[in-house]
């Protein structure tokens, strides 16, 4: 889902194929700084409905690609603080926050706050993560390697978990 409203058109018939072949599935909402935390934490949780044991907690993708222009952080950082508040609410599971380096430190994200949060850092073409202060202590959750790789045919992001599989559900 992303912002108040939208919503992946490939979403439900998607996400049924993944529960029929039996993988772990996850989903994301893309944070529109323009939004409103309750009512896009709400429609985030009408569309997925309540996840199952063998599913990851719901994800937050905040990118700059968010954001309005004009916004000002400290506003957008309230509103993303607000939107992940709600989903936890809703979702009765502490949501992950989904961005990168660049973006988190832009926004001033490396606080206790958001700290409290599990992190899939999208860093790219590096050995290892440069990890945000906030999460120094913990670890990132998954570290998104790449956008692209190739897997045969196609291609999909290369991300690494590096933990028990129990884990990822919580």
């Amino acid at each position: 889902t992303q912002g108040n409203r939208q919503t992946n058109q490939k979403f439900v018939s998607d996400w049924k194929i993944l529960k029929s072949r039996n993988v772990i599935r996850g989903c994301y909402h893309f944070f529109t700084s323009n939004s409103v935390p309750d009512t896009a934490a709400q429609h985030y949780f009408d569309v997925v409905g309540r996840l199952g044991y063998r599913e990851i907690a719901p994800i937050i993708d905040f990118e700059e690609d968010g954001t309005n222009k004009d916004s000002v952080k400290s506003e957008v950082r309230n509103r993303l603080l607000q939107t992940m508040q709600a989903v936890e609410k809703l979702f009765s599971r502490s949501p992950i926050l989904y961005s990168n380096l660049t973006t988190i430190q832009k926004y001033g994200l490396s606080t206790d706050e958001f700290g409290q949060y599990r992190l899939w850092l999208a860093e790219w073409g590096v050995k290892r993560p440069r990890v945000p202060d906030a999460w120094k202590d913990k670890g990132i959750f998954i570290w998104q390697k790449k956008p692209n790789k190739k897997y045969g045919n196609s291609s999909a992001d290369y991300d690494l978990y590096n933990g028990k599989l129990c884990d990822i559900y919580k």
